[in-house]
């Protein structure tokens, strides 16, 4: 045993150095925190004020700056709709400019914050740094500006001013914000008041003194939006109320400014961080959620837009353009990072250090020779980070030589560009000099993307060589496991001195890698990285015995597809690289759920047609075929997510008690588990359905929250207590009925979590999993007496010598065993993907937790919603663990690393961020898979009371 946990030990170790290799490589931070910022105040402008200019190129066009951000409005919902908002519709129309700020992937509202006020998209390496307690360990707006405050969320505008002493932030409650709430506009009511209350208080005394210097932001945080619509959905009624409510707030802030401070040098800007699905979330990446409103107004701003001033010779449409009738006037499409520079540009700040965004100079206006200007600094501070990006990458280089970026090779690229740029500024072309520093920025960013990952396809080599040496190690295991008789002969594998070649030449490759590592600077993981296929290659080695014996036996002609016809071996094979690549698929169609159950189905009918006796067990098979076509349906259907449907609750609720009457009835303690199964069916299913009458502005009593903890906190402790009172585990040809006690008290608590078709999901795929492992026992103990279904036990006996017959009672489980753990991985899949959207948790409505929790909680939440996904994982995890024999198994391993090197390969590292994302997520999905399998059986051995034992 000890050698066996040692080894499963390693195993859980490998993959966790694996899995944690896609975050070493693809989500490090693309911050460069060792450069300096650009001083705007006291730099000279080397571009000439020219005749039209009537003051100095540095001077700021607004002495403050107010910033609006009402978190979660879509920008459809603003421009598709401006009758809603007609402050801002008369503004965008007279006096200020408007356009759409497209963001990267939304998946939470710190990355769009950090994006507008500190110019940089997410910072990868915060996705395991958590949520609201994010420390903001980067430059931003208000760490430039003079001073700033702040109202709003506690979990933004605390972000930001923890960092800055003159950053005073004023938050409300968390408690605030719920979700249960009719009234949604209280939130950013507290916030208009308050800057109210402070505008007012500051215009009467002697503070005011501070509100008139230069430099100063006033930032108010809207999550009044963000909060109705994951509660209400965006096309509701009541956002339309509260997005009218914001507009008449905005205006009503405007006004004010505008009257304490008559002085005319104050800008405005009125933007969003993400926009929101249909079904209240966001973090897919649709259109909905990544094109963002803004609209600017005020001191150094330029009009409205006119038709003429769109060049006839630009290339697509843009996006904007569908806004442009309703507007009036054409808008501008910019990225989300750019409205950090053009802030600092309005109240003439430094760009923050860490600043990826490119200012927007048509929005501003004033002279021309000013706006180079400030695009000038901004592009330095650019080139700033490219540069030390490429110092960086030249220090730490793994292979001897350097490859430069190819559009600005050297240390004296960016400087050239700007030198250029200011030559011709100063022979009065500034239309030229604006198009080159702007296509020099541009170049800067490409540049430090570039020099960011710079080595990182040699360190994915060796995963990649890492993953094919552990799936090679893990056949060979599997192997020597069903074939025992090869494995041991006493073979003297490979001849001593081939042996100490071989050694002697891994070693010689592994100094070699880590002198080159060494000089480097390179990490510690970055060793492990490049010496765990060494020590791969070692074991490998180590097995070599094994491999000859193997060759040898096909030299003797020993048939190792065993005693199938050739038809059957080919349908084996076929089943196993078909089963593989519909798991592959389905992650980016799930259509391939579907197919993949028809074709496991196909293949349990064929292995029935061969096996007469089975067929006499007309129930089991009738359960398995019936649950199979029902399981085909639920893939096909709209992800789950939306609109609540208490019809099916209820449904759900009906169906899961007659489960438990029809599965519990013949069980030794019904008496018992019966009612309680039931009760607690019928307890679930009137808290689910009372719950979410919220949608119609009432109330949930606190005794429905209690009530749903209490079932969720009582399920796992019940089900061990009912498993425990059982005498024995049965697992005989009758088939066994443990699996159905665990699943009935699971249903109503998993009931609590769904809004749709979900419970009815699980309950199909319960049934399912009865019957197959009924119908898989059943099969072992065909294998086990040798009826085949090719021919009879005898003949195939005198037909094969000692050696041959050993082979064939170790490939009499093997097929077995490959196609019981083949499935396991796709029920998995399917458990995790059948109701969801593929590779995104972004479908999982959070109305899915509101029988728990309806005040906003990410973290609460996040756990709720992880304990909705695990359920039918540990509902198909207590089926599989019926049928392993141990809780390391090999199969798993296999076909999930085979898996993940698919993934690995499909990897991306260019095109959009939702593309990228999604690829490194199907990896993740995968690598969690393989890790998570162990845990899973030993957590339903667990449950069900069940002890090791062999089959």
């Amino acid at each position: 045993a000890a050698p066996a946990w040692t080894a499963g030990l390693l195993a859980v170790l490998l993959h966790l150095l694996l899995f944690y290799s896609i975050f070493d490589i693809y989500f490090t931070s693309e911050l460069v925190k060792s450069r300096s910022f650009v001083q705007l105040r006291t730099a000279e402008s080397p571009y000439p004020a020219g005749a039209d200019s009537g003051a100095d190129a540095g001077a700021a066009t607004a002495k403050r700056l107010v910033l609006f951000v009402a978190d979660g409005i879509r920008a459809d919902k603003v421009f598709g709709n401006l009758d809603a908002m007609p402050f801002l519709k008369g503004v965008l129309r007279r006096s200020g400019s408007w356009g759409l700020s497209h963001t990267r992937v939304p998946t939470e509202s710190r990355p769009g914050h950090v994006a507008i006020i500190a110019g940089f998209y997410e910072d990868v390496a915060s996705v395991t740094k958590g949520w609201s307690e994010n420390a903001v360990e980067f430059d931003h707006l208000f760490n430039q500006s003079q001073r700033t405050w702040a109202w709003g969320s506690p979990d933004i505008v605390d972000m930001f001013g923890r960092s800055a002493l003159h950053v005073r932030a004023h938050s409300y409650p968390p408690g605030d914000e719920e979700f249960g709430k009719g009234n949604t506009k209280l939130l950013d009511a507290w916030v208009f008041d308050r800057v109210e209350e402070f505008l007012l208080a500051h215009a009467t005394n002697g503070s005011r003194r501070e509100l008139q210097s230069e430099g100063i932001v006033l930032f108010l945080h809207l999550l009044g939006m963000d909060t109705c619509g994951h509660s209400l959905k965006p096309h509701s009624r009541d956002c339309l109320l509260n997005q009218q409510f914001v507009d008449s707030g905005v205006a009503r802030i405007s006004a004010l400014v505008s009257r304490v401070f008559p002085d005319n040098r104050t800008a405005f800007l009125f933007t969003s961080d993400h926009g929101m699905t249909d079904w209240g979330s966001h973090g897919s990446g649709l259109t909905e959620e990544t094109e963002t409103p803004f609209v600017a107004w005020g001191a150094g701003i330029r009009g409205p837009r006119q038709q003429q001033q769109l060049s006839p010779e630009s290339p697509a449409p843009r996006a904007s353009a569908k806004y442009a009738d309703g507007a009036g006037s054409p808008g501008w499409d910019i990225g989300q990072a750019d409205l950090c520079p053009l802030m600092a540009a309005l109240i003439n700040v430094s760009v923050p250090v860490n600043n990826v965004g490119l200012l927007p100079v048509e929005i501003l206006s004033g002279p021309a020779s000013r706006n180079a200007w400030q695009l000038e600094r901004n592009v330095r501070q650019l080139a700033a980070g490219f540069l030390t990006k490429r110092r960086e990458a030249f220090e730490t280089r793994i292979l001897p030589g350097f490859a430069e970026f190819p559009d600005l090779p050297g240390d004296a690229g960016p400087d050239s560009e700007l030198a250029m740029a200011a030559a011709a500024a100063r022979a009065g072309d500034l239309r030229l000099a604006i198009n080159r520093l702007t296509t020099l920025g541009r170049l800067c960013v490409e540049g430090m993307r570039y020099y960011h990952k710079y080595d990182r396809a040699y360190l994915g080599f060796y995963i990649l060589l890492s993953f094919a040496l552990w799936i090679i190690f893990v056949a060979v295991q599997i192997g020597k496991a069903h074939l025992p008789g090869l494995a041991g002969q006493k073979s003297a594998g490979l001849a001593e001195p081939a042996r100490r070649l071989c050694c002697g030449a891994l070693a010689a490759l592994a100094g070699l890698h880590c002198c080159l590592l060494y000089v480097g600077s390179r990490p510690p993981l970055h060793y492990l990285y490049c010496l765990t296929p060494h020590c791969l290659a070692l074991c490998l080695l180590s097995e070599s015995g094994f491999l000859l014996a193997c060759w040898r036996a096909l030299l003797r002609r020993v048939p190792l597809t065993g005693r199938r016809t050739p038809l059957g071996f080919v349908c084996d094979l076929t089943f196993i690289i078909v089963g593989l690549e519909l798991c592959a698929l389905s992650f980016t169609s799930r259509l391939m759920l579907s197919a993949g159950v028809f074709w496991l189905g196909a293949n349990y009918a064929r292995l029935l047609w061969r096996r007469p006796r089975l067929r006499q067990h007309r129930p089991v098979v009738a359960r398995f075929f019936a649950s199979c076509l029902a399981l085909c349906a639920f893939p096909l259907l709209p992800v789950v997510g939306g609109v609540v449907h208490p019809l099916l609750l209820a449904v759900h609720t009906a169906a899961a008690a007659a489960y438990s009457v029809a599965y519990l009835r013949s069980e030794p303690d019904a008496k018992l588990i019966v009612p309680l199964s039931a009760a607690q069916c019928l307890l679930a299913g009137l808290i689910s359905v009372s719950t979410h009458t919220v949608y119609h502005g009432r109330d949930k009593p606190l005794v429905l929250q209690a009530a749903s903890w209490c079932l969720l906190a009582a399920v796992f402790p019940l089900i061990g207590w009912t498993n425990s009172r059982r005498v024995s585990v049965s697992q005989s040809a009758t088939g066994y009925s443990g699996l159905a006690p665990s699943v009935a008290l699971l249903l109503p608590v998993y009931g609590l979590m769904c809004i749709s078709y979900e419970g009815l999901f699980l309950l199909t795929l319960a049934v399912f999993l009865e019957a197959w492992t009924r119908i898989e026992c059943l099969l072992l103990m065909t294998l086990a007496d040798g009826s085949d279904g090719d021919c009879s036990a005898d003949e195939a006996d005198a037909k094969l010598g000692k050696e041959r017959l050993a082979v064939e009672r170790g490939l009499r489980t093997l097929g077995g065993g490959l196609r019981q753990n083949l499935c396991f991985v796709f029920l998995l899949l399917l458990s995790f993907f059948g109701t969801g959207n593929i590779a995104s948790i972004n479908s999982f409505d959070t109305s899915s937790v509101y029988c728990f929790i309806t005040v906003f909680s990410p973290f609460t939440m996040g756990f709720l919603m992880l304990i909705k996904i695990l359920l039918p994982m540990l509902t198909v995890g207590m089926a599989f663990a019926i049928l392993a024999r141990s809780l390391l198994v090999l199969e798993v391993l296999l076909f999930s690393d085979i898996l993940a090197v698919h993934f690995f390969l499909q990897i991306r590292d260019h095109g959009s961020w939702l593309d990228i994302g999604t690829s490194i997520g199907h990896y993740v999905v995968v690598m969690a898979t393989t890790v998570a399998s162990v845990a899973l059986l030993a957590a339903s051995r667990l449950l069900l009371h069940q002890r090791s034992r062999q089959l």
